[in-house]
């Protein structure tokens, strides 16, 4: 413990300065599809440096194309990508795996936080009320729209809710009907269990892997068996973590 609050302060002093300036950063340029891009790459690199963290990123070729549009190659491609939600570090894992012209969908109560919430909604991403039902679909028919209209793929995370150490939860079906709706392809981006392979107490504190799964096509997936086609890919996710997990375990020595 002697090292973890000193980490979780500079951690903290480190955050409210990358966001404060991209927040002055994004007013030049607010609500572009990419500022999400230069924020959370910036704050998962000082980050996990502070808390000594290895950050692992896999099959980020599978994302070639946002890259290929950031330089200007091609048009931008639109997505639905989905990833675990597990712990408040997710803001630099998940955000650390984002490729350009991602945004993330989140809860509107973001948007009064300091520092955090000025950079989310100046970096383009998109707010809902999760609290009320109609609103957060009538949210994601706005989602869509905005998808097409700004060539722009979003990230959702389908358990709702960070878990906390407690499994993967359930996945709500917000993101699975945006994709059946949109008729574009889900991107499975998976996450390691931070709370079994990392402990910010010690000074290398193990190891986060986020592992890019191969994109699953939506065609043909009727509503009536969506219910069978989340469950499926929920448990490709409970399995695809346990391999992760192990992995790190065995490399590492360790788990908590």
């Amino acid at each position: 413990m002697i090292i973890y609050y000193p980490r979780l302060i500079l951690a903290t002093i480190a955050a409210i300065i990358i966001y404060t300036f991209s927040s002055l950063f994004f007013l030049l340029k607010p609500f572009h599809k990419n500022n999400s891009y230069y924020c959370n790459s910036t704050m998962a690199l000082v980050i996990f440096k502070i808390l000594g963290v290895k950050f692992t990123k896999r099959n980020t070729d599978r994302l070639k194309d946002f890259f290929d549009a950031f330089k200007g190659n091609t048009k931008t491609p639109i997505k639905v990508l989905i990833s675990n939600h597990q712990h408040t570090i997710d803001l630099c894992t998940v955000g650390g795996s984002l490729p350009p012209g991602v945004v993330t969908v989140g809860k509107k109560s973001i948007a009064i936080m300091p520092f955090l919430g000025w950079a989310f909604v100046l970096a383009g991403n998109i707010l809902i009320n999760r609290q009320d039902r109609k609103s957060a679909f009538a949210t994601m028919k706005a989602v869509k729209e905005k998808m097409f209209k700004k060539n722009v793929s979003v990230c959702i995370m389908p358990e709702g809710t960070r878990s906390w150490g407690k499994g993967l939860l359930k996945f709500k079906k917000g993101a699975f009907y945006l994709a059946l709706d949109a008729q574009v392809p889900i991107v499975p981006v998976v996450i390691s269990s931070i709370h079994k392979t990392v402990d910010f107490s010690r000074w290398n504190a193990g190891e986060i892997i986020v592992d890019i799964l191969p994109e699953i096509n939506v065609n043909g997936i009727a509503s009536e068996n969506l219910n069978d086609f989340i469950e499926k890919i929920r448990n490709m996710y409970i399995e695809h973590i346990k391999r992760l997990d192990q992995e790190i375990i065995e490399r590492q020595g360790w788990s908590n």
